[in-house]
């Protein structure tokens, strides 16, 4: 599975990371996705094993959260794979930061949302359900990244989105005054 974050590729607010081992990954029980790729012309077969196995970026380098939580979806331990650690992602993301995953297909995971169940243990096992939105489909990638929000095109405008959007926080007048020379 491959963590899509929505926010900075191609001009539409979009990235990807993908896992470091992800090209010795099982896609399925009988497929691994050296073997799930196969359909794909020579060019972009050979583009997306290239980044899956030497560009990233790499979610496990940039890890949120440490090996002591206790997460799991359809009965499956997912701590320190994709799924959990968009789940944590998503939990403690702004809303301006989204947290999805792209499955193979064919795979298990293809359905959506992906429901993560966090057991806190320091809590007598209570449990929090994380949902991860899942897309296993171009036509789907495609429709999330149209919605996806664009960059911040200045500093001027990342201010007046700060405003617009944090309308609970008091802003000074003069707040943004040392970016002026950047505005």
């Amino acid at each position: 599975m491959v963590i899509r974050q929505w926010v900075a590729i191609n001009g539409r607010g979009v990235q990807m990371y993908c896992r470091r081992s992800m090209t010795s990954a099982r896609v399925t029980r009988d497929l691994g996705v050296q073997e799930a790729t196969a359909k794909l012309s020579p060019e972009k077969r050979q583009a997306l094993l290239q980044w899956l196995s030497k560009s990233g970026p790499f979610w496990d380098d940039e890890r949120v959260y440490g090996s002591d939580l206790h997460l799991e979806a359809q009965g499956y331990p997912v701590e320190g794979t994709a799924i959990g650690e968009a789940a944590i992602r998503s939990r403690d993301a702004s809303p301006n930061h989204v947290y999805d995953l792209i499955s193979f297909d064919p795979s298990e995971w293809m359905f959506s949302p992906i429901e993560v169940r966090w057991v806190k243990e320091e809590q007598d096992g209570e449990c929090a359900v994380l949902p991860v939105q899942n897309h296993w489909k171009v036509e789907q990638v495609q429709a999330r990244i149209a919605t996806a929000r664009a960059p911040h095109e200045s500093w001027w405008d990342l201010a007046r989105c700060a405003r617009q959007e944090n309308a609970q926080l008091l802003f000074a007048n003069n707040a943004f005054e040392p970016l002026r020379g950047c505005l």
